[in-house]
């Protein structure tokens, strides 16, 4: 009998034939990816943990893009705010890739192996339309910052210091330090809490865990020289 395993394989070995003109090929770990210059383009495919063989294989869709860049400069940083390294080192951004069809916009069940070329249709199709204006626009380290502030399901970043530390890579540190004063004028409530986060940490430090994620962007615009 086939594995979920299995079954998501070929759906994702339907999938890069369909986005093979776009340079895409299959990976280890359940994943296309491409390389654009300094940056790496992923589309990966996740199971859903209660799947069973032969009987239902969920899977859902999303989108990394990692920077060599990115990697390098953090791994040069020694400040515990802005080292990373590991597999993560590069990372620029991520989002869930949603879909018109599928259930609740987000998952296909391709248990049965005839509905997989739709599935990688489906998939490919979204692909052409979304995600490579997201790859293009999100790997630009100055259009980058423009998507700042914007909701997740309008293309904004999971995590606004990863798009931060993408223009600090590539040298544009006033341009960073802009876009953060900039957020700060046009969110003011984000901007009270965040001044109050980082005349706190510029005093005192930070100690534990972060409160939330204004805590932690604040802790590294402290670090990167970068806070209003």
């Amino acid at each position: 009998m086939e594995t979920p395993q299995e079954a998501a394989q070929d759906t994702l070995r339907q999938t890069a034939a369909a986005l093979s003109d776009l340079g895409f090929t299959a990976k280890p770990g359940l994943r296309l990816a491409r390389v654009r210059a300094d940056l790496g383009d992923e589309i990966q495919l996740h199971l859903d943990h209660a799947n069973r063989a032969g009987e239902v294989v969920r899977v859902r869709f999303s989108l990394a893009l990692h920077s060599r860049a990115v990697r390098r400069w953090r791994r040069m940083q020694t400040h515990p705010e802005l080292h990373a390294d590991g597999p993560l080192a590069g990372i620029v951004s991520a989002t869930q890739l949603a879909f018109a069809a599928g259930i609740a916009g987000r998952d296909f069940d391709v248990v049965e192996p005839d509905d997989r070329p739709l599935v990688a249709q489906i998939v490919a199709a979204r692909v052409r339309e979304v995600a490579i204006s997201w790859f293009e626009e999100t790997g630009d380290p100055l259009r980058a910052l423009g998507t700042l502030g914007r909701p997740l399901t309008q293309g904004g970043p999971v995590n606004a210091k990863w798009i931060y530390t993408l223009a600090l890579a590539h040298g544009h540190d006033a341009e960073a330090r802009d876009a953060l004063a900039l957020q700060c004028v046009r969110h003011p409530a984000f901007a009270v809490e965040f001044a109050r986060d980082v005349a706190r940490i510029r005093a005192e430090g930070l100690t534990g865990g972060y409160r939330d994620t204004t805590e932690e962007l604040a802790a590294f615009a402290v670090a990167a020289g970068i806070a209003p």
